[in-house]
């Protein structure tokens, strides 16, 4: 009786640990997933999902796969790291998937670094030159690295980063110019790196040829043209020649040095309701009309004048008293 009795209860506990985890809701099975973690692990991207740290294993593939994308958080930057403990996870992978049963492996936690890739010094020099190059098209710009760059390392990704730098044309002038280069990884600002450029702006204008007091009527044989760096010194708007003609200096001014807009007098020579003269070219042909001046303005000025014959308004720069001139378009 005693052997039979011995015999029931070994079969009990056999029987009951052979049952299979449940969910503790209705009986149901819970799956079962195993990770093992290794005490290193080296990561791309910016953040971490597990299956970069742990192997995954469960009956149920679909369930593993989306056990091993479950994201752990940021990657470390470039020269540190991170250590994820396995309670940690656990309790991250409980509040993802509170119906699974979890068996850890391995080491007791992981060490992840970063894996990197170097974007190099000429890389970021080449970017912000070629902005420049862009900023510079039609004028007469000419720059240099003012300060030596280094290499930069980013988070390795499989799409590459992507370099960023802004427009520079409005901010193009002689002197010192940091133009940013923006890193991006995975579409998002990682690194910002500023170089610092010299750059010198010039533009052939007039200059006087000898000392010009104040007071003296300006004309085409007081000046030549020369290249002329526009830096700090040339205070004002520079002027062209026919900008010039007929002006009065409003100050002693000194040769080789361009006229601005500050330097001079232009008195009116053209009033509003005056008749003219309106020269009309296009290309090598020309025609003059007669016109009626709308604006007032001196030599060089752009003024609207109205045909007589046609009533048409146009834009002409004033020539003289008697004479305003309209470059249509090719």
């Amino acid at each position: 009786m005693m052997y039979r009795l011995l015999t029931l209860l070994l079969a009990c506990v056999t029987l009951v640990g052979a049952q299979p985890a449940t969910a503790g809701n209705g009986g149901e099975t819970a799956p079962v997933v195993t990770l093992v973690l290794a005490s290193e692990a080296e990561v791309a991207g910016t953040a971490i999902r597990l299956g970069d740290i742990a192997s995954v294993h469960a009956e149920d593939a679909y369930l593993a796969s989306q056990v091993a994308e479950t994201s752990l958080g940021y990657a470390p930057a470039p020269g540190y790291s991170r250590l994820l403990v396995n309670h940690q996870i656990g309790m991250e992978l409980q509040r993802a998937f509170p119906r699974v049963a979890w068996v850890f492996k391995g080491e007791r936690a992981t060490r992840v670094w970063p894996r990197t890739e170097r974007i190099t010094a000429q890389e970021i020099q080449s970017a912000a030159a070629m902005q420049l190059e862009i900023a510079a098209a039609g004028r007469d710009v000419e720059f240099e690295l003012a300060s030596p760059l280094a290499d930069v390392l980013i988070p390795f990704v499989e799409e590459g980063a992507t370099l960023r730098v802004e427009p520079q044309e409005a901010r193009l002038a002689t002197g010192r110019l940091s133009v940013p280069v923006l890193i991006d990884v995975q579409g998002e600002p990682f690194r910002r790196v500023n170089t610092v450029w010299s750059v010198r702006l010039y533009q052939s204008l007039p200059v006087p040829i000898r000392s010009i007091v104040a007071g003296e009527v300006l004309t085409d044989s007081l000046f030549e043209t020369r290249r002329v760096l526009l830096d700090r010194r040339t205070a004002g708007t520079p002027l062209p020649v026919a900008s010039l003609r007929g002006a009065t200096a409003a100050r002693n001014l000194g040769p080789e040095h361009p006229v601005t807009d500050q330097d001079i007098h232009r008195p009116v020579v053209v009033r509003s309701g005056e008749g003219l003269m309106v020269e009309v070219s296009k290309g090598a042909v020309s025609a003059r009309v007669v016109g009626i001046a709308v604006g007032s303005g001196a030599v060089g000025d752009r003024i609207p004048v109205r045909l007589r014959d046609s009533g048409r308004e146009m834009l002409a720069r004033v020539v003289s008293a008697e004479l305003a001139r309209v470059e249509l378009g090719r």
